[in-house]
């Protein structure tokens, strides 16, 4: 599904000069993240499906990941505090990206592609995803406040709710 979806935008994307009509012109708009296009969303949609049967072929089928406990022990806690490390990303490079192209005047996401080299971007995920994970691992060992409890505490107190209300309703 994921490679029947990526060969989908990608004919969309090289057959653009050719379409007409309301389609084209309103819908499919190439490979724009805001607004997210046609195209993009099909793209990006079969790149995850197809990355995440590969890992699963590959990891867990195939047990590819024994051999390497330290890696199973980073994706574990990168896995568990994943809302967190969404929002944090937001935090530490996509609003301030958006902040700085509104100050300038520009539109939101203009500086996304020019603020850094992809090399420089790059390099500094190394740095980034270690000071997350030592982050989440103090957050582990000493049951400090992270979002993922958050959702938890919300869903465990609406499930025992829900639980209440469906014992009084027999």
């Amino acid at each position: 599904m994921g490679l029947c979806l990526i060969g989908g935008q990608l004919i969309l994307r090289w057959t653009r000069e050719y379409q007409t009509g309301l389609l084209p012109a309103n819908i499919l708009k190439g490979w724009t993240m805001f607004p997210a296009s046609v195209e993009y969303m099909t793209g990006m949609l079969g790149i995850i499906l197809t990355l995440f049967a590969l890992s699963l072929w590959w990891m867990d089928g195939r047990h590819g990941l024994n051999r390497f406990p330290s890696v199973i022990a980073f994706t574990r806690t990168m896995s568990h505090y994943s809302l967190s490390i969404y929002v944090m990303h937001h935090i530490m490079h996509i609003w301030p990206l958006w902040i700085y192209g509104l100050l300038m005047g520009q539109e939101p996401t203009y500086y996304w592609t020019t603020a850094l080299s992809w090399p420089i971007a790059l390099g500094l995920v190394i740095p980034c995803m270690t000071l997350l994970y030592l982050l989440f691992r103090s957050v582990e060992s000493g049951r400090r406040f992270s979002l993922e409890s958050l959702m938890r505490r919300v869903c465990d107190e609406k499930s025992e709710n829900t639980e209440v209300v469906r014992q009084a309703n027999l």
